[in-house]
């Protein structure tokens, strides 16, 4: 890098959004600005949904889906594959032609051999029972015949081969199936319950349920091919949701039946094997924690956790600060803080309208807590002792710290059933089964924090201690964010933030190391960086949708400010300006705030009645029900105002002028003083000088008399 650029010191300011990156560098000693602009680019995410906190905002949601179907349909055709080649070694499914016995399994079982196979096999099987009369009783036989086949399976034996076709249609049409985790408590089974009855494709499960019972069938396939495709009123067979339920049920009551007439094939390791090939399905867990960002390598802390919430906890209650009416922020005392913090080690959560019930924190008049900016109405307490202590009483307070923390771990354990979680919870505490009971049927908070168990267990003391986390994390880790290899340009994001995975994020420091790195070629390194994040990205999904809504609020009342326009003051078509003023005349009362003197409605909009004079909040704060959104003025006041400003300017140029012509007068009296006094000087000097010479005659007297009258003259 040139030594020129090295020597030069600048700054960096920075405004980084979510669409855009506004910079500028400045050279502070020469008072300067080197450079400015700004960098635009489309979102890592959908804007509008990531605005509103709304889901799928990430623009890798839809190549999530694209790939997630294309694993589907891999998945699919390998348990096709699969299944053909188990069904044609029993002897269920003829031999294909033209394939050699060695081949490998995709050349045999082949999409192209499949479906040759199958064809064939249908011909034949539809040439068979045709003129048959239970195949003659369907209303569209050419078009169910594995349907006919497997309700015939229900009661009649059936050929090998037919026996094979079963098999495999069950396995092309094999129903849904929940890929969720199953509820443990009775509070999550009723969640579940209730998304089920708001799904679309449980509804329709459930009314197919329904008519599949009122028919009288005893299996899906039997009901299935009773129907008529051809007709309307019953629609197509395929175009149904199925479950798999419904499916299982179906082929274990095929093989318990042909299992009697197919002893020698139909054998429980087959059944098994080809069960598992129909219906095995991947439990989905919980997912993997993501990494500590200050403990390189460890899991982030389960949230459950004592120590993740009392972690929280704390955070919350050191952060806290009371705001006075003239926006000053003082920290909560050592009294306050500790009260408050014991108060919700035993809580879920506490209102901050509770906290000044209870007088945890003592607010004066017009005071108020510093989170409540950001919509929040609630501090969370430590739910997991919370729960804990609420079903054993006080038996828990008695456990030592090991136990307790034994015991969360126990309760939160997603691998444990109702039943497992019980038998661990009593081997550890013995707790009456009353107790035991409640324990089981209270749901743990879920999700990880954003650090490790040990992370969090060093930074502790700290915040104990009152310190905040950002202050506790300093002390604990100083070497953070220094002492790191040095580059001469950003390294890319996912090299420098392996763990990153907020896409909006990583867009905007793609984007922001473009800027950074072009400008560290043109100016060198910059020896200070300022930096302005944008709320967008400080925020989380609850506090932008919290946000959006807000914005609802507010759209909704300047649509009844409008109304109010058009209906009280006769504004046809109420421009933006106007619904300001209607709005403010509403939030002043109606009073100047500068004079005091009341402005009706109808005044505000006339023509020299009032005027918006100082917006103060833009779109986009945050604000509260007493924040003051600018201020409504009266022209006439401020007209009057700056008349009388200016009468008085000019009374005071005009004494300023006086006094200067004065000073000017004063300073000439002050010259023609000064001159007169060595005129007389002069003239003393010569009358006394000429006195002895005129008296010896030297001069003539009338001379000396001269001299004398013009003595007396000045003086």
């Amino acid at each position: 890098m040139p030594e020129a650029k090295q020597a030069r010191k600048w700054t960096l300011g920075l405004d980084i959004g979510s669409a855009s990156i506004g910079w500028a560098a400045v050279a502070p000693d020469a008072k300067q600005l080197v450079a400015a602009g700004v960098r635009i680019f489309d979102p890592g995410v959908d804007d509008a949904k990531f605005q509103s906190g709304q889901p799928g905002a990430s623009n890798n949601t839809a190549r999530r889906a694209h790939r997630l179907q294309r694993r589907q349909f891999r998945r699919r055709a390998a348990r096709q594959r699969m299944l053909f080649l188990v069904l044609q070694h029993v002897g269920l499914l003829p031999a294909a032609a033209n394939v050699p016995v060695d081949a490998k399994p995709n050349v045999a079982a082949s999409p192209q051999v499949r479906h040759e196979v199958i064809t064939a096999l249908d011909a034949g099987l539809f040439w068979r029972w045709r003129d048959s009369p239970e195949m003659r009783q369907l209303p569209a036989p050419d078009q169910v015949l594995p349907y006919f086949l497997r309700s015939r399976a229900l009661d009649h034996r059936l050929e090998p081969y037919e026996l094979g076709r079963v098999f495999y249609h069950l396995c092309q049409r094999r129903g849904f199936k929940s890929n969720r985790i199953e509820a443990r408590t009775a509070a999550a089974e009723k969640r579940q319950k209730q998304a089920d009855e708001a799904s679309e494709v449980k509804a329709d499960i459930r009314e197919l349920e329904a008519k599949l019972t009122s028919s009288g069938a005893r299996s899906l396939g039997e009901f299935l091919s009773r129907l008529d495709p051809r007709d309307p009123a019953a629609g197509r067979i395929r175009k149904r949701w199925t479950a798999r339920e419904q499916h299982e049920a179906e082929f274990a009551a095929i093989w318990e039946k042909q299992a009697g007439f197919h002893p020698s094939v139909l054998t429980p390791a087959l059944r098994e094997r080809i069960s598992r090939l129909l219906y095995w399905q991947r439990t989905i867990g919980p997912g993997k924690p993501g990494v500590c960002e200050l403990e390189p390598g460890q899991p982030r802390a389960p949230m459950s956790s004592l120590a993740a919430q009392r972690f929280r906890l704390l955070q919350k209650v050191n952060d806290l600060r009371v705001i006075s009416p003239s926006s000053e922020a003082r920290p909560l005392t050592p009294d306050e803080r500790a009260a408050l913090a014991a108060a919700l080690e035993n809580e879920r959560e506490l209102s901050f309208a509770e906290i000044k019930k209870r007088k945890l924190v003592v607010l004066a008049r017009g005071e108020k807590f510093n989170l409540q900016a950001d919509s929040e109405t609630k501090l969370p307490g430590n739910r997991s002792a919370a729960a804990m202590r609420g079903t054993l009483g006080p038996a828990w307070g008695a456990l030592s710290e090991s136990y307790r923390e034994k015991a969360v771990r126990l309760w939160a354990d997603p691998a444990l059933d109702g039943g497992e979680l019980r038998a661990a919870l009593e081997a550890l505490l013995s707790p009456p089964a009353s107790a035991l009971d409640l324990l089981v049927g209270t749901e743990p908070e879920d999700g990880y924090a954003r650090l490790s168990l040990a992370a969090i267990r060093k930074l502790l003391p700290r915040m104990e201690a009152g310190a905040s986390f950002k202050t506790a994390e300093a002390e604990v880790y100083p070497s953070r964010f220094s002492g790191g290899q040095v580059h001469e340009l950003l390294p890319p994001v996912q090299k420098a933030l392996p763990s990153l995975a907020n896409p909006a994020v990583m867009r905007s420091l793609s984007e922001l190391r473009k800027v950074v790195n072009a400008l560290v070629r043109e100016h060198g390194k910059p020896h200070e960086i300022r930096i302005e994040l944008a709320r967008d990205l400080k925020r989380n999904a609850r506090q932008r949708a919290a946000l959006t809504e807000s914005m609802r609020e507010q759209g909704k009342r300047r649509l009844s400010a409008a109304k109010k326009a058009t209906d009280e003051a006769g504004v046809p078509k109420p421009n933006r300006a106007q619904v300001e003023i209607a709005l403010l005349h509403a939030q002043s009362g109606g009073i100047c705030p500068y004079c005091g003197l009341p402005i009706s409605f109808q005044q505000a909009f006339e023509a020299q009645a009032a005027e918006v004079d100082h917006i103060l909040v833009r779109p986009g704060a945050t604000v509260g029900a007493d924040t003051i959104l600018m201020r409504l003025t009266n022209p006439e006041i401020q007209d009057r105002l700056s008349s009388a400003q200016a009468s008085v300017a000019e009374a005071v140029a005009d004494l300023a002028a006086k006094r200067t012509s004065l000073q000017s007068q004063l300073l000439d009296e002050q010259a023609a003083l000064a001159g007169a006094q060595a005129a007389y000087a002069s003239a003393k000097v010569k009358v006394d000088a000429e006195a002895p010479v005129a008296a010896k005659g030297i001069i003539p007297m009338v001379q000396y008399k001269q001299s004398v009258i013009a003595l007396k003259q000045l003086g």
